[in-house]
């Protein structure tokens, strides 16, 4: 056997074992992603069960992100209350919406 056909074969085994290595990677990333948003669901079934509010996590904006909660009692689609988080993390801030002006002090005083 010559050198060059022993480099090549080594480089072949190598080649099918990182393709290998790929797939199985992708599988786990597969499932650690399907349990992510099963072990998620359950997490906002739970909120809503315990608290009555549906917690949807919105779009990330300026590195903040926004959360909309809605009761499961709610009279109207903009019976909302949103929160984002505060930029580096400081907390989170109340966001204006109809509801939260509709109610006046109450939205807020029931938070603190």
């Amino acid at each position: 056997s010559s050198l060059p056909e022993d480099a090549y074969l080594r480089e072949r085994s190598a080649n099918e074992e990182l393709r290998r290595l790929l797939e199985q990677a992708g599988v786990k990333e597969q499932r650690l992603k399907e349990i992510f948003l099963k072990q998620t669901s359950r997490f906002r079934d739970a909120c809503r069960d315990l608290f009555g509010w549906k917690v949807d996590m919105m779009e990330e904006q300026r590195e903040c992100t926004q959360y909309r909660l809605r009761s499961e009692f709610a009279q109207s689609d903009s019976d909302i209350v949103m929160f984002q988080s505060s930029p580096l993390g400081a907390g989170m801030d109340l966001l204006e919406t109809e509801f939260v002006t509709r109610q006046g002090n109450r939205v807020r005083a029931f938070l603190t």
